[in-house]
């Protein structure tokens, strides 16, 4: 590895966790009622990028939900969809051993008017999070 990307990745900040600790993780909804845990992430190969988490609801299917539906992805507390229960049921289950290719389309339209972001990649929450990685070297500085 060159040293100046070695050198690059030490001065990032990134907030890094493992999927050891993610799985299994509550999953609520609007009301803070348990939908779901999840149970697997989906994540496209070429791109390195993770797409969607596998929740296994309270009636035990599978279901995929974009990353970017999740309104809080603290990894330290259950992670928030503001729909309610009966919404997130709405979307097709699908079968342990066929996971999704794609995500179902009312998904994405849903976060796109609802948050503003792609729900397959949350880019603007990674620009946000640059932003407040910028403030804070900058107040570090100080």
């Amino acid at each position: 590895m060159p040293a100046n990307a070695h050198g690059k990745f030490d001065r990032e900040h990134f907030e890094l966790t493992g999927f050891t600790e993610l799985k299994g993780k509550r999953i609520v909804d609007a009301d803070g009622e348990q939908i779901g845990s999840l149970t697997d992430l989906g994540m496209d190969v070429a791109s390195g990028t993770i797409i969607y988490c596998v929740i296994r609801s309270e009636d035990k299917t599978l279901r995929a939900i974009p990353l970017g539906a999740f309104v809080d992805r603290d990894p330290k507390q259950d992670w928030k969809i503001e729909l309610e229960s009966e919404q997130v049921m709405m979307f097709a289950p699908f079968t342990g051993g066929k996971p999704p290719q794609n995500i179902d389309r009312g998904w994405q339209e849903y976060v796109a008017v609802r948050y503003g972001r792609n729900a397959l990649q949350t880019e603007t929450n990674s620009e946000i999070k640059r932003e407040k990685v910028s403030e804070q070297k900058t107040k570090e500085k100080k």
